[in-house]
């Protein structure tokens, strides 16, 4: 009994109203900090970077792609079509490949396929053949997004998931501005097919890697069933949340991946100087992102969504029509915003669907988003450039984001809120 007391003494000591309460929150970031936790969530980041960063290294390296392959504007800008529909094949068919084999064993087939492909582009000699093997990456891609993030979260503890999330989230947003700025390192010393050759070794160093000293994943995944998707494609917010995330991905990666080329070839900057201030574009992006979470908890997802809208597509209108040093501002601070859209876009689908079909609605958003505005706009940006006009290119892709904003108004959240309660 005295034990007892003693013990309940203590207990109620610990919830005193002179305790300070941020005590408990200080020790799990610093159990967080010191756990085996942040070591897998750092190795799956690892890993997740040489399966992105594929995406993403066409962009700096367009002209020269251009120039050895004889191909156009328009054909050129045609390859990231093939990364972007390969990504939409690879996240909706990852439910059915973690089915068969665990989400542990999916991700290596990720990043093995991914090593292999990276060095078959090292050796292509022929342009369709390329974008096949970009097409392949895509695929691999977007295996690994959804078994990627279920290993995460089957190894780090439920009170950790933000911390771990974050830090695997820094494998793609440092991608946007490693690309560049590894073109612009590697300036006439090393081609392209040479950055894709080490990228491959690394991403098989990375496999071997994380083949043996990575944890979880071992379970089996979920397949989308026919119905339930056919009952969101009649769901109008359904596509207005493809909607939306196709403008955002149109800003950060479409019109990204043809940055370069439009700057190279339309404004005589360097190829150098214009893959270096594309990449110290993308360095602030990293604590947008971080920041993006409190930011749609204080004012809300219309507001944050309207805000980076608004704000991107202005400056992507800008980028058609500024020269000079005006230019080259517009060109630093356009992805500023817009990466604050992708934490609320996937707070609006966690409103608007039930837990129960939520990741199915993602599969299915992605790619669709992804196809539109990572694999069509590029296309049509280099089909203008082809035309001769492609600052108008530039101008008419920041005035359909800025129409985007208008569906905003459409997506009822209160009302999707009640339907799928949380």
């Amino acid at each position: 009994m005295l034990s007892r007391n003693a013990s309940n003494r203590h207990h109620n000591a610990s919830k005193r109203p002179g305790k300070p309460q941020d005590d408990s929150m200080a020790r799990q970031s610093d159990t967080f900090l010191r756990s085996p936790a942040l070591a897998q969530s750092a190795l799956l980041a690892g890993v997740f970077l040489f399966v992105f960063l594929p995406r993403l290294i066409p962009a700096p390296f367009l002209a020269s792609i251009e120039a050895e392959f004889g191909v156009s504007h328009a054909q050129a800008g045609v390859i990231f079509l093939y990364l972007a529909v390969g990504y939409g094949l690879g996240l909706f068919g990852s439910g059915f490949l973690a089915k068969a084999l665990t989400h542990r064993r999916t991700l290596l087939v990720s990043v093995f396929g991914t090593a292999a492909v990276m060095l078959g582009l090292s050796q292509v000699g022929h342009f369709f053949l390329l974008k096949l093997l970009l097409g392949l990456a895509g695929v691999f891609c977007g295996l690994y997004v959804p078994s990627g993030i279920s290993t995460l979260t089957s190894v780090v503890p439920g009170k950790h998931w933000g911390k771990g999330l974050g830090v695997h989230e820094m494998a793609p947003n440092s991608s946007f501005f490693l690309a560049p700025l590894i073109a612009s390192f590697a300036g006439g010393a090393f081609t392209w097919r040479a950055v894709y050759a080490c990228l491959g070794l690394g991403a098989l160093f990375m496999g071997l890697f994380f083949s043996l000293a990575g944890r979880g994943g071992n379970f089996p995944g979920e397949a989308p069933h026919p119905r339930v998707a056919r009952s969101l494609f009649i769901e109008p917010r359904f596509w207005i949340l493809v909607l939306l995330f196709a403008s955002a991905a149109s800003v950060a990666f479409g019109s990204y991946s043809m940055l370069p080329l439009y700057l190279v070839s339309e404004h005589g900057l360097s190829q150098a100087w214009a893959n270096q201030l594309i990449s110290f574009s993308r360095i602030p992006c990293l604590g947008v992102v971080l920041a993006s979470g409190a930011v749609v908890d204080r004012i809300g997802v219309r507001r944050t969504i309207t805000a980076a809208l608004l704000g991107a597509g202005t400056l992507t209108v800008f980028i058609g029509l500024l020269q000079g040093s005006a230019l080259q501002a517009a060109v630093f601070f356009q992805p500023f915003l817009v990466v604050a859209c992708f934490p609320a876009g996937f707070t609006a689908i966690s409103t608007c669907f039930s837990p129960q079909v939520r990741n199915l609605a993602i599969s299915l958003i992605i790619p669709l988003a992804m196809a539109l505005g990572t694999g069509l706009l590029p296309a049509l940006l280099g089909w203008f450039a082809d035309m001769g006009i492609f600052p108008l290119g530039f101008t008419l892709h920041g005035f359909l984001v800025l129409a985007a904003v208008l569906a905003v108004r459409r997506l009822d959240l209160r009302q999707c809120s009640e339907t799928n309660p949380q």
